[in-house]
């Protein structure tokens, strides 16, 4: 019997390990992915040389500069509001993108709000253009079964060759050929 525990002991122990590493595999992809993103869209500031480790116990991304642990930055430290909100958007699709990669349960709906409020498209053409690319993208190829819904006060219309399934909705205040979506509210 006891030789019996022990066998069951060694397997749990080993499926443990494996999920372990699992889990290891599953966060080295989602650093590969963000900074891939990063990449893709230009994203200020970012390198070629740049490394991106995330913590195991608050999900916090960091940018290694060089892969210099010591000038480590994240999600406070990216700059104006615009590129705070850019950096988030940025880690919410490469969590969408690893787990669309790695077969993990996620819902496969994705909301964008407001990207550019801060990163006007005159000031800062290329990484709007870049983004709104990668966007497009990513929901042509690994996130094809994904509902993404944008909403942007400029609207940046998908390349053809993506044959994006698309609805297109502008709003506008008092205006009745382009209604708000809560009819009733008032606000800003």
């Amino acid at each position: 019997e006891i030789r019996v525990e022990c066998g069951i002991g060694i397997a749990l122990m080993q499926k443990e390990q494996e999920k372990f590493s699992e889990g290891r595999a599953n966060v080295a992809e989602l650093e590969e992915n963000f900074l891939q993103i990063m990449r893709a869209i230009h994203f200020p500031g970012i390198a070629d040389k740049d490394e991106v480790s995330i913590n195991t116990k608050t999900w916090m991304p960091y940018i290694l500069p060089g892969g210099n642990q010591d000038r480590a930055w994240t999600f406070g430290d990216a700059g104006s509001g615009g590129k705070k909100v850019l950096f988030k958007i940025c880690f919410a699709l490469a969590l969408h993108l690893t787990a669309a990669r790695r077969n993990l349960s996620l819902p496969k709906l994705l909301l964008i709000d407001s990207t550019m409020k801060n990163i006007t498209p005159d000031i800062n053409r290329d990484v709007v253009a870049h983004f709104y690319k990668e966007v497009y993208r990513l929901l042509s190829d690994d996130l094809s079964t994904w509902q993404c819904i944008l909403v942007d006060q400029t609207y940046f219309a998908p390349d053809e060759k993506y044959k994006l399934p698309l609805v297109e909705r502008m709003l506008k205040k008092d205006d009745p050929e382009h209604p708000r979506l809560i009819s009733y509210y008032t606000g800003h």
